[in-house]
């Protein structure tokens, strides 16, 4: 009886634990249903919206502006310097040492007046040389035009002697010949006299064409010294020219507003020594950076206030090169120009990259930096609540956006960075 008992002691036992067991694999699978509803639950509500991660934020640290449609042009602020209408630089045309200087930077000088004197004793030395290579090519042509002349008369002396003997022996020819016909001549006196009538008639032509050869050659000879002589004496003009520009003269009146030049002081060729600038009126020269060069063109409007007043300038040239990822325009006032501005003097101008137009505008802030203009935070009606909404902006300027699309006039939003909750989707403003 004692072996029963124990036996269904441990037979009640196994049952238990079998129960135990069919229990707790009930119990993991409830929970594993019930977590799978969990997960497919959370993320019906992240797709539908339901889930939203909120952030409570301070009004304090915000700033709120209002979305409105307005007039909007896209523009590029740009500081300019005033410079002289006109300006013509001084240069070296010939070096040498700095003799005198004759006006102080800052004179007013009329055109033609002495600016500075440079001294130059090789040119001095060259002009010398070419004076006495001219002297001698002259003398040349005039030995040349001389030995032509004394030939010619030689060969019209000698011409006249040919013709005078030829003559002469014509007359004894025809002479001979009469008396031949009488048989008072022997045979051989007639051939005698033919002979020599041939020899001379021969020395005739053979002279005259000896003549014209002559005076060809001596012709040629004096046209290629009367060119020499043409070119020498351009050169000298030249080098003349070049003496008389060691003496720097004003080009244009106006006023010197640079001369870099002090006596003892030597000048390479072609070295600045100073500008004079035109007083006839004044451009802004402005640095636009090179990452808007294809949107500049000639012609485009710039505008500038002062006192409340407004001037129009337009772009006059815009330089084709690009020094330290800028590059220069100039631009000249249209109309009035300002009468109290002086050279050297900065203005902040606004050059006009579009056309005026109405468009939905939102102003600039630090959220731009970290969206990149791709959403915002856009408030509820009672002003507690910004919800994330993705928008499109256009153009733009130094204060409004352009926005394309995602806002309407009215509503606000945050402009303020989104440095701390731009992972935020939905804001608690308290």
């Amino acid at each position: 009886m004692a072996r029963d008992l124990y036996r269904g002691f441990y037979v009640s036992k196994a049952m238990d634990r079998k129960i135990e067991r069919r229990r707790w694999t009930w119990r993991r699978l409830i929970f594993i249903l019930v977590a799978g509803v969990g997960v497919v639950w959370v993320a019906l509500a992240v797709r539908n919206g339901a889930y939203t991660r909120r952030l409570r934020v301070d009004a304090d640290r915000l700033q709120i502006a209002t979305v409105k449609e307005g007039p909007f042009q896209e523009y590029l602020p740009v500081t300019g310097e005033v410079v002289p209408l006109k300006t013509v630089y001084l240069d070296a045309v010939q070096g040498g040492r700095v003799e005198e200087v004759y006006v102080a930077e800052g004179a007013l000088v009329k055109a033609g007046d002495r600016l500075l004197k440079l001294g130059n004793s090789n040119l001095l030395m060259d002009i010398m040389d070419r004076d006495a290579e001219l002297y001698q090519q002259s003398n040349n042509l005039r030995n040349t035009q001389l030995a032509l002349e004394q030939n010619r008369v030689l060969m019209a002396q000698r011409r006249l002697e040919i013709d005078y003997t030829l003559r002469d022996k014509r007359r004894r020819l025809q002479s001979l010949k009469s008396l031949q016909a009488d048989g008072l001549v022997p045979a051989n006196d007639l051939a005698l006299a033919q002979d020599d009538y041939d020899y001379y008639s021969r020395l005739q032509k053979l002279t005259a064409e000896a003549e014209r050869q002559e005076a060809r050659y001596r012709e040629g000879q004096v046209r290629q010294l009367e060119t020499s002589l043409r070119q020498m004496e351009s050169n000298l003009a030249v080098a003349r020219s070049n003496l008389d520009g060691l003496s720097i003269r004003a080009p244009v009146s106006g006023q010197v507003t640079s001369l870099d030049a002090e006596v003892g002081e030597s000048k390479r060729p072609g070295q600045r020594l100073g500008q004079v600038d035109v007083l006839d009126g004044f451009k802004v020269r402005a640095r636009v950076d090179e990452h808007y060069l294809p949107r500049l063109r000639l012609r485009q409007l710039a505008t500038w206030e002062e006192d409340g007043q407004g001037f129009t300038l337009v772009v006059d040239r815009i330089s084709p090169e690009v020094s330290a990822g800028r590059c220069d325009v100039d631009l000249r006032f249209q109309g009035e120009q300002p009468s109290g501005i002086r050279r050297g003097q900065t203005l902040r101008l606004r050059l006009q990259l579009s056309d005026l137009a109405r468009a939905v505008l939102l102003p600039k802030g630090g959220f731009l930096q970290d969206t990149g203009g791709r959403w915002v935070f856009v408030l509820d009606r009672s002003g507690s609540r910004a919800t994330r909404r993705p928008i499109r902006i256009g153009l733009g300027n130094p204060r409004e956006l352009e926005v394309l699309e995602g806002l309407t006039p009215g509503e606000r939003v945050v402009v303020s960075p989104y440095t701390d909750f731009e992972d935020a989707q939905e804001l608690v403003i308290q």
